[in-house]
Formats: C-alpha cells, sequence, structure tokens
C-alpha cells in the first residue's frame, strides 16, 4: 500500500509544480511507471477524484487565491 500511496504523492507534487502546464495522465503514468489505465485507477482509489478533476480543482484553488489576494474584481 506504501508503494502505491508513494507514486500517487509524487504525481500530486509534479501536477503542483507545474499546474500551469498541460500534464496529461499518460505523462504522469510514466513518471510513476505504470500503465495510464492503472495509474488513473490507483490515483482515484488514493485521492477520490480523477487526475484531471484533480488539477482542474488545484487550478480553481490557486485562481480563488489569486484573486483574493490581489484585489482586483
Amino acid at each position: 500500500y506504501f508503494e502505491k500511496l508513494e507514486k500517487v504523492n509524487k504525481a500530486i507534487r509534479y501536477i503542483e509544480d507545474h499546474f500551469t502546464e498541460e500534464v496529461s495522465t499518460a505523462e504522469l503514468a510514466l513518471m510513476v511507471h505504470l500503465s495510464e489505465g492503472h495509474f488513473c485507477h490507483l490515483f482515484k482509489d488514493v485521492t477520490g477524484k480523477s487526475a484531471k478533476e484533480y488539477m482542474l480543482q488545484l487550478r480553481i484553488n490557486k485562481a480563488k487565491k489569486l484573486i483574493s489576494s490581489s484585489g482586483l474584481r
């Protein structure tokens, strides 16, 4: 279980470091040495979200933080 969790955590760190870029699930799967299907299933199992949903939510949260801290409308 720990090895699976570490693979997902590695992918999450990569997503957080590269959230402004287009990151594919195939790229993430390759990075953690899993098939894309297995990676997607494992990511959802651990986080409760698909990798794409996770990336979208992260971008939305970053945008909200940027908007609230800038004072712009």
